[in-house]
């Protein structure tokens, strides 16, 4: 049996996240029918994300 040594080397890795490109939120069209806009939704917001969870908590999130 042959055992692979770089299985058992601790690493350091670090990770980035690149931006190619970027436009403008464009607001979706509502759709029509059966929408509840008074619906509880699950948000995932990140930590570092400071003005975006103040606008969410401004306009009444939890």
């Amino acid at each position: 049996m042959i055992l692979d040594p770089f299985l058992y080397v601790q690493r350091r890795v670090t990770t980035v996240e690149i931006i190619v490109d970027e436009k403008p939120w464009l607001e979706a069209p509502r759709p029509s029918g059966n929408l509840h806009t008074n619906r509880l939704l699950t948000v995932k917001i990140g930590y570092q994300e400071t003005r975006l969870r103040q606008r969410v908590k401004s306009s009444g999130g939890q």
